[in-house]
């Protein structure tokens, strides 16, 4: 790609020195309307995660203490006011405003093996938050955001940062390579997962905010107006594994915000032969 290399410098080595410039924040900082803080209770973060219509039970996180936490937000533009957030980096990388193009925290720890099918490259650094979920209607939905320091530059590139929401259990059918688990983090009226090559500003750019000078957040862009959803049997349990993770490289964080996990409610209404409303 052009634009990607000064004085035709080795790509790898390149990021590295771009890399150089890392913003950290104290932990629970916060700037205008986003606000983010550790969370190490699995069980209040399960209890941000938990929408109407579902109980969240045995939470597991395997990811950086510094890469996840809870969110608050008071803006418009991320859709939702809390939930989890999960990063390739740090937490508090994702606050803004968007003054560098090159946030990067590296984790050092392994990537995901399920993610590196989806995205055709070996991943690093992956965060998985992982909990059981019982609804009481017939589907589970939630609200998310994905965004990346690997926009705008790196768009087309090796680097396909990437995330998956993974659902099994009762009636769910795995994709294809990767068992029982089913990618329910998908483009609207496709089988096509999100990530930095398929949402940008060039490609599926209704769902993609361009945040380059943005004052709320530090990512130099994340995707807009999408939801993960599964049909469910009422009352049976689910797993559900949420995961981001770096591609090929280390560099350039990377995040999804969750918003609360919702089954759609459930109405009884009494029928009698006779069409009384009534029973005796």
């Amino acid at each position: 790609m052009t634009g990607r290399r000064l004085l035709h410098i080795p790509i790898g080595i390149a990021r590295s020195l771009v890399g150089l410039l890392i913003l950290t924040f104290p932990t629970g900082a916060t700037l205008a309307q986003l606000t983010v803080n550790s969370q190490t209770d699995l069980q209040a973060l399960a209890h941000d995660i938990t929408g109407p219509g579902v109980v969240i039970s045995n939470p597991q996180v395997d990811c950086d203490p510094l890469g996840y936490g809870e969110f608050q937000y008071s803006g418009s533009l991320l859709g939702m006011d809390g939930g989890v957030l999960l990063t390739t980096g740090k937490i508090v990388n994702t606050i803004g405003p968007n003054n560098a193009t090159n946030t990067s925290y590296e984790q050092g720890i392994p990537g995901n093996s399920t993610l590196n099918i989806v995205t055709g490259r070996t991943t690093k650094d992956a965060c998985k938050f992982e909990f059981d979920v019982i609804p009481t209607g017939d589907s589970l939905h939630f609200d998310f955001v994905f965004g990346s320091e690997e926009y705008n530059e790196w768009v087309g590139s090796q680097y396909n940062d990437v995330f998956g929401f993974f659902i099994s259990g009762p009636g769910i059918t795995g994709d294809p390579g990767i068992g029982n688990d089913k990618n329910i983090a998908l483009l609207p009226g496709t089988s096509e997962a999100v990530a930095i090559n398929n949402v940008n500003n060039s490609i599926n750019s209704g769902y993609f905010h361009d945040n380059t000078g943005g004052q709320q957040l530090q990512y130099d862009g994340f995707t807009t107006g999408l939801s993960a959803r599964s049909a469910v049997q009422p009352c049976a349990t689910y797993h559900l594994k949420l995961i981001v993770a770096d591609a090929t490289d280390r560099k350039y964080d990377s995040g999804v915000f969750i918003a609360k996990v919702k089954s759609n409610a459930v109405t009884m209404t009494p029928i009698t032969l006779n069409g009384s409303n009534a029973l005796v």
